[in-house]
């Protein structure tokens, strides 16, 4: 009984870390083919890697395990490839 809770666990763990990889890609996808950042506040992605960072990093001083905070890896490397977007294609008013 307790061997299948914790295989659960598991799978659930993994199909969360999974998703977290898919979670960005629909608006890096229409940054990429549209070559445009209208419409998005600069400071949204700034604060969100800056709060998945801070995350990353309690867990690691901590040393929770991966699976506790894998998802948010996934997000900031997808949040780090945003920026780096907002980057190429911002343009000042």
């Amino acid at each position: 009984e307790m061997e299948f809770t914790k295989l659960i666990a598991k799978v659930i763990g993994l199909v969360i870390f999974i998703g977290a990889f898919a979670l960005k890609v629909p608006q890096i996808y229409n940054i990429i083919s549209s070559k445009s950042v209208a419409g998005i506040v600069p400071i949204s992605f700034y604060g969100e890697v800056l709060i998945y960072i801070t995350s990353i990093c309690y867990n690691i001083l901590n040393n929770n395990p991966f699976s506790s905070y894998g998802e948010a890896v996934a997000i900031i490397i997808q949040n780090i490839i945003l920026v780096i977007l907002l980057w190429i294609y911002y343009k000042p008013r």
